[in-house]
């Protein structure tokens, strides 16, 4: 009963109720050169409840409350520039567009050594899913989540040494309701400066996989970039990329359900690290695409993974740890990468 019970507790939901007190801001996101639009753009304010994702087609809706009406919406994307635009100077009568300048991304050669060793492949990360992990997207999109990936124990390898390559990601899916989803791998750097938290890009492509399985792994490919890893310990990151119209519906099930059977829904508190975390439990009730996670206190105290609830929110310890692993290979793989910018 106590496992069953604990398997409940870990699907958290963060819905997000619209206040009268705040200013929806409407435009599309375009690229600055050629005008066409930009994808899955991080928006939101650093640090904060606010945030979102632009559409496929570049359009977005951010809501901002008026606490937050002196504060600086910043557009981030994968492969351009980063904007940051006061929101003072934001008109709310009329859709806004804003153009990115692409980045252009230098990337170092690839160094061949004539005694060439043989090749090795190694699996870092979490391969155990005892549970269901957080899904935290709602009106506030850009929820993600991100494990720390270390070589040791229980994925330890007594010969893995730097630099390696990246092959692929892996990511394990509990279970799927919406039929096809979209997710973005990123792969982040240890922010020693600031608590060791997820911080800048290591990948810098947009890599999102559009898939329909129901449950099972599903892998991202990124042999082609050649990128290289130059020295231990760098985080593993997936975001959930929905439409608003899908999310806004998805966010809809778990308010109606709350509504019909407020008994099965209830908050509870995980303690992680010391620190305590509210979970929302929907007892008998999932929906959306929920990514495994193991929970017992074994891989708690061995994994370190963090997720956020918006593109640009505060990371926070997760209350279970991600399934999800990385296959990293000691020499090169020679196919030609497909650019050295983003698309």
């Amino acid at each position: 009963m106590m496992q069953k019970a604990l398997l409940l507790k870990l699907l958290f939901v963060v819905t997000i109720t619209p206040s009268f007190s705040q200013v929806k801001i409407r435009g599309n996101v375009i690229d600055q050169v050629n005008g066409k639009p930009v994808s899955f753009v991080n928006i939101g304010i650093l640090n904060s409840g606010v945030g979102t994702i632009s559409n496929d087609d570049g359009s977005f809706v951010v809501r901002i409350p008026t606490a937050h009406l002196k504060d600086t919406l910043i557009f981030s994307a994968l492969g351009y520039k980063r904007r940051a635009i006061p929101i003072s100077a934001i008109s709310r009568n009329e859709s806004i567009t804003i153009s990115l300048q692409e980045k252009i991304i230098y990337l170092k050669p690839v160094v061949v050594s004539i005694k060439k060793e043989k090749e090795v492949d190694f699996k870092l990360g979490n391969r155990h899913h005892y549970g269901r992990i957080i899904y935290a997207d709602s009106v506030a999109a850009g929820s993600a989540i991100a494990l720390l990936i270390e070589n040791k124990h229980p994925s330890y390898y007594p010969d893995l040494t730097y630099p390696v390559f990246v092959e692929k990601a892996l990511l394990k899916i509990h279970k799927n309701t919406v039929g096809e989803f979209k997710v973005r791998v990123r792969l982040l750097e240890v922010d020693s400066a600031n608590s060791n938290l997820p911080g800048e890009d290591i990948l810098h492509e947009s890599v999102v996989v559009t898939s329909k399985i129901k449950k099972g792994w599903l892998t991202f490919d990124l042999s082609s970039y050649n990128l290289k890893i130059a020295q231990p310990g760098f985080y593993l990151m997936f975001e959930w990329i929905m439409e608003d119209k899908d999310r806004l519906a998805l966010m809809d099930q778990y308010v109606q359900f709350k509504k019909q059977n407020p008994d099965k829904v209830s908050v509870d508190t995980s303690l992680v690290n010391g620190e305590k975390i509210l979970v929302n439990s929907y007892h008998g009730f999932t929906a959306g695409t929920l990514f495994a996670a193991s929970y017992a206190q074994y891989y708690l105290d061995r994994f370190t993974c963090y997720y956020r609830l918006n593109s640009f929110g505060e990371w926070k310890i997760a209350p279970a740890i991600l399934t999800a692993r990385i296959q990293l290979r000691n020499q090169p793989v020679f196919t030609p990468a497909p650019s050295s910018k983003s698309k």
